[in-house]
């Protein structure tokens, strides 16, 4: 190894996993890259992916550390069959490319396959990842089958670290209740993070217009949606839910993160399916208890923190939002120590250390 082990990481993304989990690589020495651009042109990007590989291996990065794909895809590619088999045969390309520059690559299983379209075959895109990657990085050991399924043999378990200290408000809970138009007794039921059909906000939304008239339970939806036609569903479901519902699908700053955070009683994950989730252990590392539907990844999530329904049935969730109004200010409290216990029980430094020290092991090899 080098007196300062570097680390080329692909893509970027505002997620704030990134940035937390590298703040603790860094500190410990190493040098960390983001391998993006050069241009403005999403698909001369692409093209210019092997470029930047040869080029930072000439500067002596010897680690690829892939998250997502995203980067690869291309509007203009998935309208066409051809087009999207181009860009899958370039993918594999690339990873081809990266170890016979002699890349270690990493990737983190932030989802199994991607939840919408990238390639004419994302599970065998998929494979393709797997087979050309030294290790895998599992979020939860739940995801360990699936990914072994697809063909891993050297999958690493490391969870996410606290968000805790990501977001702070000036405002006093009372305060922050009050501008978001929630009355004292009134127990706001969030749904946090970028927006997608994946996640079932309409499925919250739905089950908030069935909600009985004199309910205290408020359902927020807030963050990004890119969807159009989603973003004008979403607006009409929460209409019909007759002032039980509010949406605030743009991009969320760090101040308005912390409002909603501070000002909400429970986190609600209506997820239609999942791998793994930062937005749950987000509202976690608030103390907020989550509401969710009865899925294997999340069985290690602890029940003193958590209301699980099933999903399959018409009022699963309905029935969840009921029992979370049921319960006394004290049982909230309770459950709300819980889940930011279980939260805190996973520190960034710890998460840097074990991904550090696959890296070691890899460059060992």
């Amino acid at each position: 190894m080098t007196r300062s082990p570097k680390v080329l990481v692909a893509p970027r993304d505002p997620n704030p996993y990134q940035s937390l989990l590298y703040s603790s690589i860094e500190e410990r020495g190493w040098r960390v890259r983001y391998s993006e651009g050069p241009t403005r042109s999403p698909t001369l990007n692409v093209l210019a992916k092997p470029l930047l590989l040869i080029g930072y291996r000439c500067l002596g990065f010897r680690l690829l550390h892939l998250h997502w794909i995203h980067d690869f895809s291309l509007r203009w590619a998935r309208r066409s069959k051809i087009a999207a088999r181009a860009i899958q045969w370039w993918f594999a390309v690339y990873l081809w490319i990266a170890r016979l520059l002699g890349y270690r690559i990493v990737w983190t299983a932030h989802n199994v396959v991607p939840h919408s379209p990238v390639f004419f075959d994302d599970v065998a895109a998929r494979r393709t990842l797997i087979h050309r990657s030294s290790a895998v990085i599992a979020l939860s050991q739940a995801s360990v089958a699936e990914l072994e399924k697809l063909g891993a043999n050297d999958v690493h378990v490391i969870p996410y670290g606290s968000y805790g200290a990501l977001y702070s408000t000036t405002h006093d809970r009372d305060r922050t209740r009050e501008m978001l138009g929630l009355a004292p007794s009134d127990l706001a039921a969030l749904l946090i993070g970028r927006i997608e059909r994946y996640k079932g906000a309409d499925c919250l939304l739905d089950a908030a217009a069935r909600l009985e008239s004199g309910t205290n339970v408020r359902v927020i939806v807030a963050g990004e949606c890119a969807d159009p036609q989603y973003r004008s569903k979403l607006a009409q479901l929460a209409h019909d839910a007759h002032g039980r519902a509010q949406v605030e699908l743009n991009h969320l700053p760090d101040e308005s993160m912390a409002r909603y955070l501070g000002a909400a009683d429970f986190a609600v994950f209506p997820f239609r399916e999942v791998t793994n989730s930062s937005s749950i252990v987000l509202a976690m590392s608030h103390g907020l208890p989550v509401i969710l539907p009865r899925l294997p990844q999340f069985d290690g999530l602890p029940e003193q923190a958590a209301i699980r329904y099933d999903a399959t049935a018409p009022n699963g969730l309905l029935e969840a939002l009921r029992e979370a109004a049921s319960h006394s200010a004290t049982k909230r409290a309770a459950m709300a120590s819980a889940a930011r216990s279980y939260a805190d029980s996973f520190d960034w430094s710890v998460v840097g250390k074990a991904t550090q020290d696959l890296y070691v092991e890899l460059l060992n090899r």
